[in-house]
């Protein structure tokens, strides 16, 4: 038996080689100098140049980098929070110690955190404990007691460590990182036309012989060029758009502001139009920037694509729409190839995070009079335009809007994104010429702002899903919704 199996063992037909799909490798977005094109004999404030920004700069990504100065950023942010309620309870005179650095997520607490910083966490703690294991620090996360502390030598990190700790971040970012922020948007457009190619496959017949996914594919980024002689309009100069040719022939681009080109003074400019306090966090903020906001300038695009127009002067209504579904769009193309490779597990939350913080500082610092005009235009879908305060013409406050639209209309299912886009690209010519009906209750617009909503505490959590997708009744929500 076993001569006669041998046999047939040779003379069976042998099996196809099964062929496996080559492993997907991410383009590099950002990279680290080599220790000899920088100087490293510069003194840091809290850490310890051989001992760990060796091992950062061979063994980490400049992306894990900045996940790592995002959580200094909000447990920082946390621990202001409850000093500025200290003084307040205290007497005046009275000095108050520098305190650990703790962030407790527990009910009624000044450092709980929203949704999105839980989101940021979950998914991100794997890289954040590698990155902070070879700086040094010990990450101690207990989401089931809701609570964060970081450690040094078995000793807890005070706020004044953190502070520390925070700048030399910034500064490690500014003299060993290069970032390739063409590269950011090159992945983010590549990952957009797959899922609008998906979630938006009936506009093929509106491209004239060219598929949505090709036309998206299509855009490139363009490095904005700065004229030095309008010093004035510096802003409006350094806008992120969207730029559509009149010629058929031509591609869409994207513009952008590069650090890379930029001069000190333009820097310096860019420094404190972003609200930043060195260059370091500024390069941060830009990948953060160019990746929410190719998004939206895609959307901007996509007008075009469809025939639609907008015959107010400032375009409004084109502003509004674009807006409308940027955030979702965002969230969802974050999870789908190449950018769920190339950006590092919990980008997208972390970035949602940042922006919803930027959003919470334009709205607090409105006029009640900017908040009316805000909301009006919102609620409108772009038909009304802003008028009080020379809103029109103001780069600053439109820019605001904008990014304010974006996470107010933030969704995080894909199934909501299919519904937005359906509303937005339905009609054809005239975008002001709709029903506001048509819009389907579930994504439309309520009542006053929802800022203080998203940013509110999470303080049940049984698993990622009840805090990133679902609400009790297991159906997909909106972050702007009430929960």
């Amino acid at each position: 038996r076993l001569n006669a199996n041998r046999e047939f063992d040779h003379a069976m037909i042998p099996l196809p080689t099964v062929m496996h799909a080559p492993e997907f490798k991410p383009r590099p977005l950002a990279k680290f100098k080599s220790v000899d094109e920088s100087v490293s004999e510069a003194k840091l404030n809290f850490f310890n140049y051989a001992k760990n920004i060796t091992a950062l700069l061979t063994k980490s990504t400049p992306l894990q980098m900045g996940q790592v100065t995002t959580l200094f950023e909000f447990i920082l942010a946390a621990m202001d929070k409850r000093l500025r309620s200290t003084r307040r309870m205290e007497k005046k005179n009275s000095t108050i110690p520098d305190p650990v650095a703790r962030w407790d997520f527990t009910s009624g607490d000044f450092t709980s955190a929203n949704r999105f910083q839980l989101s940021f966490l979950h998914d991100s703690q794997d890289n954040l404990k590698r990155t902070l294991d070879l700086l040094g620090i010990s990450f101690n996360v207990d989401l089931s007691k809701k609570c964060i502390t970081l450690t040094r030598d078995k000793k807890a990190l005070h706020v004044s460590d953190l502070r520390a700790a925070l700048v030399d971040m910034e500064d490690i970012m500014e003299r060993f990182v290069v970032i390739d922020y063409a590269a950011i948007i090159e992945t983010m457009v590549e990952s957009c036309s797959r899922v609008l190619g998906e979630k938006a496959a009936y506009l093929d017949e509106e491209g004239k012989g060219k598929t949505l996914q090709a036309y998206i594919a299509n855009i490139r980024p363009q490095a904005i060029k700065f004229d030095s002689k309008q010093t004035a309009n510096f802003r409006r100069q350094t806008e992120f758009r969207a730029s559509t040719p009149t010629s058929s022939t031509s591609s869409p681009t994207i513009l952008y502001p590069d650090l890379n080109t930029l001069d000190k003074t333009e820097t310096d400019q860019l420094i404190q139009q972003f609200r930043c306090a060195s260059k370091g966090q500024l390069m941060r903020k830009l990948v953060y920037h160019c990746a929410a906001m190719t998004s939206r300038a895609i959307l901007r695009c996509l007008q075009s694509f469809t025939g639609q127009e907008d015959p107010e002067k400032y375009e409004w209504c084109a502003e509004h729409n674009s807006s409308y579904a940027a955030g979702s769009l965002f969230y969802v193309t974050c999870k789908s190839l190449p950018a769920s490779r190339s950006f590092p597990s919990g980008f997208h939350c972390e970035v949602i995070s940042c922006w919803l913080r930027e959003a919470m500082q334009n709205w607090v610092s409105w006029s009640a009079e900017t908040k009316v005009e805000y909301l009006r235009w919102r609620d409108s879908y772009g038909t009304s335009t802003p008028s009080l305060l020379g809103v029109t013409a103001n780069a600053k406050t439109s820019s605001e809007f904008k990014q304010v639209m974006c996470v107010e209309s933030c969704f995080n299912s894909s199934w909501a994104l299919g519904l937005q886009l359906k509303f937005l690209y339905s009609r054809k010519g005239n975008m002001r010429k709709f029903d506001i009906s048509e819009v389907p209750l579930s994504i439309r617009h309520r009542k006053g702002s929802r800022l203080p909503l998203l940013n509110s505490p999470v303080t049940i959590m049984r698993s990622q899903r009840d805090v990133e997708c679902c609400d009790a009744s297991n159906m997909p929500i909106c972050y702007s919704s009430s929960v």
